[in-house]
């Protein structure tokens, strides 16, 4: 007979107020080592910080193509438009004051640098320890190519911390509302592997008691991984 999983304890104000400063203190970590990591080199593939002006003047594309920006295309005469998504563009039109490179890098190293106290808190709402948590979020943050990447800021990079701060966002979610255990019907071909690793945890939750916790944060990591990929495919 399947055991339902145990509810979750109520948790005190004061300690989901801790968990919120602990998350905002490593967001400001990182979003403060990635700024400084890409300071006085801003990216010559401002894609993005160009859309934002253009969008600014009330364009969707762009008056000029200049021979590094390989990746526009023409969109009717002496109009070029950026292949990509518009997201890190909008973003970036607070930023355009101090230029259209330099606000599409700050979006990029605002939004990857943030995405590391998002998952903070993704963790806790899965039930990591805190010490697990803190150190997964700095290696995230310091120890992948997450910090390359945002603190390059060219197009496709800043595309990716923009994701990786949404897709926390979402893990958080799941976290939150305990919707670790269902699954979504729609499966696509690149969650395959995912999507098997979490068929099989699933009898290990249910069927286990002591390591019940620890298969609710593996389980946790795999739905992260999982909205990852699914984020990557739709930036």
């Amino acid at each position: 007979m399947e055991r339902p999983l145990p509810t979750r304890p109520a948790i005190r104000t004061g300690s989901v107020n801790w968990e919120l400063w602990i998350g905002a203190a490593l967001g400001c970590l990182a979003v403060s080592g990635y700024v400084i990591a890409g300071w006085g080199a801003p990216t010559v593939y401002d894609y993005y910080g160009r859309l934002a002006d253009a969008f600014v003047h009330g364009r969707y594309w762009l008056l000029d193509d200049p021979a590094w920006l390989n990746e526009l295309l023409s969109c009717g005469d002496g109009k070029w438009c950026v292949a990509y998504p518009p997201l890190p563009a909008i973003l970036s039109i607070p930023l355009l004051p101090f230029g259209t490179a330099t606000a599409q890098d700050l979006v990029s190293q605002l939004c990857g640098g943030a995405s590391a106290g998002v998952l903070y808190l993704a963790l806790r709402a899965y039930g990591a320890p805190r010490w697990v948590a803190v150190t997964g979020t700095l290696l995230s943050a310091f120890g992948t190519t997450l910090l390359f990447s945002s603190a390059d800021g060219r197009a496709w990079y800043a595309a990716h911390a923009v994701a990786m701060l949404l897709d926390m966002f979402g893990c958080r979610v799941f976290g939150r509302e305990r919707r670790c255990q269902h699954e979504i019907d729609a499966v696509l071909p690149h969650q395959i592997a995912s999507r098997f690793a979490i068929s099989r945890l699933k009898p290990r939750i249910r069927r286990s008691r002591k390591p019940e916790r620890l298969a609710v944060i593996k389980l946790g990591l795999l739905r992260i991984a999982d909205v990852k990929l699914n984020v990557m495919y739709l930036f």
